[in-house]
């Protein structure tokens, strides 16, 4: 059956207002689209320290091994400039969890985050403040360790340190009663020379 063209105009009218309503809604997220993305960057920043936070808790409070090895992981790959507070707390996990796996993983994650430092410029300047300190964590964890993959990951984390004392503590490590703990600090000498400037004398 033939529509009208009454019906036909109708039809037309309704689709020429659906074509405006989305020509419209396109204009709109292409100017306000750098907001959206800075909305949605403010709130990234917003919900990070929170993360932190609730990682820190759950690695000091967790009972299950799986829970405190996920918290420290995620510390790990997303902190970049911690806090005094911060270090503090990884540095509790490091010398007292029960679990020689998180034990080790918390040296992993400190290591991630000298490596997270050197490779963003934003914290470079921050780096020489937080880098005694993470010696000195990993020094006094190092010192009362008994197990010796513990000791290996401490003496690996050690090995990103561009803090000049840090060499004095591999080479602390190089007499450790385990191989693969000597083996680890010898990799890390090597390592750091490697890494250290080349010295030109002035003429």
């Amino acid at each position: 059956m033939a529509q009208s063209p009454s019906a036909k105009q109708s039809q037309r009218f309704r689709l020429s207002i659906t074509a405006c309503v989305l020509m419209v809604a396109a204009c709109t997220l292409v100017a306000f689209s750098p907001n959206l993305l800075s909305l949605a960057q403010s709130s990234k920043v917003q919900v990070s320290q929170p993360l932190v936070t609730s990682s820190l808790s759950r690695l000091s409070t967790s009972t299950r091994s799986t829970e405190r090895l996920a918290a420290v992981s995620w510390l790990g790959k997303h902190v970049s400039a911690p806090s005094t507070n911060e270090l503090q707390a990884l540095a509790q996990a490091l010398e007292n969890d029960s679990d020689p796996a998180v034990r080790a993983s918390v040296a992993t994650a400190l290591k991630q985050i000298a490596i997270n430092q050197k490779a963003k410029p934003e914290v470079v300047g921050q780096t020489r403040n937080v880098e005694p300190q993470l010696l000195e964590i990993l020094e006094s964890a190092y010192s009362k360790e008994n197990n010796a993959s513990v000791r290996r990951c401490i003496v690996e984390a050690a090995a990103q340190l561009t803090y000049p004392q840090a060499a004095y503590f591999i080479n602390r490590a190089q007499k450790d009663a385990d191989p693969a703990v000597v083996a680890a600090a010898k990799q890390a000498t090597a390592f750091r020379d490697l890494a250290a400037p080349a010295f030109s004398p002035l003429r």
